[in-house]
Parts: C-alpha cells; sequence; structure tokens
C-alpha cells in the first residue's frame, strides 16, 4: 500500500493520468478532485481530442450559461467551447480520458466588436453578476476600482444572456452613472421593444441589438464560409442538432422518432448536458418527460461527427437537409422579450429553411427585422402561442407534418423559397451590428452630458 498527499500528486488536483507526479501514471484517463472559490472564473477553453466529465459534490456553479449543483454531472465533448464561473464555494470530480496533458486550447471570452476601438472600458459580465442588489453593487464596485480615465466609455456587456433589467437594476445602473464622470452603457441580449418603455428614466444607454448575429456572421467570414451555393436538390428532410438534452429538445426528438422518421434527418444529440427538468415548462414538466423518455434506451444515438462547434461541423448536414429545426438556448421568455442565438443565423448562412423552437414571437421578430420566414409551406401558428408547453405541442406539430411530405415536395418547395432564402443571408452578410453599438454609444455620451 503506498499513501500519498493530492497536494504532491499534480497540479489543481490532479492526481492520475499521464504526468510526473500522478500517483497511478496511465495515457487511459485522468482523475481530479478539485475546489474553487466562490466568484472565480475558468479560463475559457476547449479539448480537441479529450471529453471530460465533471460530477458537482458541493457548490454551485454555471457552466456554459447552464447551473449546476451537488449529484449534477457535466459532460465536455471534443471541440466544445467551456465556460464556467462558480457562484459559491465549490468542489468537483473530473475525468478525462484519454490522459493527453497538452490538449487544452485557450479561447477569447467573445468575439468583441470594439478591437478597432481603443478609448473604451470593455467589462464582460454574466447572468450571476446580475441576480441581485448585493452582487450588481459588488461588481460595479469592481469596475470602478479599475477606472483609470475619467471620460473613457464604460461598456458593461451582458451577451450571454436575455436580462430584461428590473427597477431595482436600472436604480443601482443609474446611481452608478451618477457616481462616475463615464459615459455608460449596458449591452443585453434581451431582443425586443422593451427598452422603449423605460428609456426616459435612464441616464445611462441600454443598447440590445442583435450580437449572435454580428457573431454568427464574423466567425463565418474569419473561416472563408460565406460562398457556400444552395442547391434545391438534397437527401435528407431535416437537421435536427443538439448537445444538449433538455426535455423540450428531447420531446420533439421522440416525437420524430415514435413517428418513424430518425432516418429522414440528420440527427445529432450528444447529450453533453442531461436534465429532465425545465423552468420554462413548470407543472407540465412529467407530460413532456413522459414522452420524451421514451426513446431513453436508443442512446447514445450515432453522432453527427466529432466536434460540438458548428465552426468545424462538417457541411454535409446543413447543406443537405432541406429543414433546420432551430432549438435556441432559451425556450420561453417575458412576453415581447426574445433571444436569438447563432443557431438560426447559421441555418440562414447554409440557405435553409427553419422551425424554431424558442420564445414566442421570434418568427415576427425576425419578419419586423427584415428576414423572411416560411409561414406559406410550414404551419408557424406556434409563434403566437405565449403558453411554453401549448407552443410546444404546435412546434411538434409543425415538424410532424412538414417532414411528413414527400421529399420531392419538400425540392419544390425548397425552390420556391429560394429567393427568401438568398435575401435572408444577403441580408445576414450585409448587418452592421458595430454601427449600431457606435451610435449607442453616442447616445450613451448625450445622456452623460444631459
Amino acid at each position: 500500500m503506498k499513501k500519498s498527499r493530492l497536494s504532491e500528486s499534480g497540479a489543481r488536483g490532479w492526481f492520475i493520468g499521464d504526468f510526473p507526479k500522478a500517483v497511478v501514471r496511465t495515457k487511459d484517463f485522468e482523475v481530479c478532485w478539485q475546489g474553487n472559490s466562490a466568484g472565480t472564473k475558468d479560463t475559457p477553453h476547449y479539448h480537441k481530442i479529450v471529453t471530460e466529465v465533471q460530477l458537482i459534490t458541493e457548490g454551485r456553479m454555471v457552466i456554459n450559461g447552464i447551473e449546476f449543483g451537488p449529484g449534477d454531472i457535466y459532460v465536455s465533448e471534443p471541440g466544445e467551447p467551456y465556460y464556467a464561473h462558480y457562484l459559491e464555494d465549490t468542489q468537483v470530480v473530473a475525468i478525462k480520458f484519454p490522459s493527453i496533458p497538452g490538449d487544452k486550447f485557450y479561447i477569447p471570452n467573445m468575439i468583441s466588436p470594439f478591437d478597432e476601438i481603443k478609448e473604451l472600458f470593455l467589462f464582460e459580465a454574466f447572468s450571476h453578476d446580475f441576480c441581485d442588489e448585493e452582487t450588481i453593487v459588488l461588481f460595479l464596485e469592481k469596475i470602478k476600482k479599475q477606472l483609470h480615465n475619467n471620460h473613457v466609455p464604460i461598456l458593461i456587456f451582458l451577451i450571454g444572456y436575455p436580462q430584461q433589467l428590473t427597477t431595482i437594476q436600472i436604480d443601482l445602473l443609474n446611481q452608478f452613472t451618477k457616481s462616475v464622470n463615464n459615459p455608460v452603457m449596458f449591452c443585453t441580449s434581451a431582443l425586443g421593444n422593451w427598452v422603449d418603455c423605460i428609456e426616459q428614466n435612464l441616464n445611462f444607454k441600454i443598447s440590445n441589438h442583435r450580437y449572435f448575429e454580428f457573431e454568427a456572421k464574423t466567425i463565418w467570414e474569419r473561416h472563408n464560409k460565406t460562398n457556400i451555393e444552395f442547391d434545391s436538390k438534397k437527401s435528407k428532410k431535416f437537421l435536427f442538432a443538439s448537445t444538449k438534452d433538455y426535455p423540450v429538445r428531447k420531446f420533439l426528438l421522440a416525437n420524430i422518432i415514435n413517428n418513424n422518421r430518425l432516418n429522414e434527418g440528420y440527427v445529432g444529440f450528444s447529450r453533453a448536458v442531461v436534465t429532465d427538468w425545465s423552468n420554462e415548462l413548470q407543472d407540465k414538466n412529467t407530460a413532456v418527460n413522459e414522452v420524451a423518455n421514451t426513446i431513453d434506451h436508443l442512446f447514445p444515438l450515432p453522432p453527427l461527427d466529432n466536434h460540438c462547434d458548428w465552426v468545424r461541423m462538417a457541411t454535409e448536414a446543413r447543406t443537405d437537409a432541406y429543414v433546420n429545426v432551430v432549438m435556441d438556448t432559451f425556450y420561453h421568455l417575458n412576453e415581447d422579450v426574445f433571444f436569438l442565438s447563432e443557431k438560426v443565423f447559421n441555418a440562414m448562412a447554409f440557405g435553409q429553411m427553419f422551425i424554431y423552437a424558442g420564445p414566442a414571437g421570434t418568427l415576427k421578430y425576425l419578419r419586423n427585422a427584415g428576414y423572411e420566414t416560411f409561414p406559406e409551406y410550414i404551419d408557424e401558428s406556434y409563434d403566437d402561442i405565449y403558453d411554453p408547453y401549448e407552443r410546444l405541442l404546435q412546434v411538434n406539430k409543425s415538424i410532424l407534418e412538414f417532414i411528413s411530405k414527400p421529399i420531392h415536395e419538400l425540392e419544390e418547395i425548397y425552390s420556391k423559397c429560394m429567393p427568401k432564402l438568398i435575401k435572408n443571408k444577403s441580408k445576414l452578410f450585409n448587418s452592421d451590428y458595430k454601427t449600431l453599438l457606435l451610435n449607442d454609444l453616442d447616445v450613451a455620451v448625450i445622456l452623460k452630458n444631459k
């Protein structure tokens, strides 16, 4: 028998793996027990080869926008970006396989639209920074301590979460703006006209434009994928891709499978995050899970490819399917508040029609923004249903009705929709998020000088 100490066995709690101080040295896997303090963040990164599994044993943390607590398990697959911050003092047990110590690649927190602006205090925020009065005050005090110029604009950038500001949050931001000499702007991905109702009470600027439209466009341009041509000849009817096993998503997939449509589309369901609870469905969780769980025996489904990162995903699944079942990050929000991730914009860039499982009214929002949807051929009545369960039933009905059509009929429909598809792609690649933000920054300066 050999007794060892965790502190002597490897860096940051790793004690089994292919590194010199490991208590058991092996190339097959790594094991770690690790504690992290409340308020700290991991440096965003991904692995090219390694799969990582984490069991949270104590505390609470947020990984890629999802909150995890004791007993929750997170699976990070190769290529999947990893963003984590700790809400409480947290302990995790982590396993990586195989053990490749150098397989860790750091990534920037976000694609900044302000790289060309030198005079700007940019502070990236997360939802937990604005969860209650105490955390907001602490966050704003941290900003104050870092200021070294009284006139450079302050930009608080909370774009990964649809943060619709409450009265208390507005009051605290107003007080903060009065306490500094700098203009202040708050960026959020909570889309819609809700800002219009409160603008007259602000001495800072709220900017709520489509950040992920900008992100998708920028990544496409960086990877030279803007020249994909649209072909009406396709072998599959639909694409259904998700890295997360949420009740809403698995419910829709279960109905596709139970109606014998699985082989008619491209399906990726890697289950990097698994949960059977949805705050959005509340008392309807049981009914949704009863259907969703009918396909548990089929997992794991064959993967579409080896990547969760859409940038490096093989394009065949997107260019060879007529309709994309877009399941957005947030399924249900307050009425007339919307959130659009990169998913629907990627569908547009690939020339796909889409059915959208997300907040009510989003299709109307897109049309008002100048994009096209497909009500002539897809039943989009679900977009008018605010009740999340009833909307889910109608989204499911729309999916099944559309993919039940013969593939030659879908080819005809796709050909007729070609002008819309071309328009969507053109609008995406001609969008100008930077200009919108710069205009809002000008307003922030005016508000400060009033």
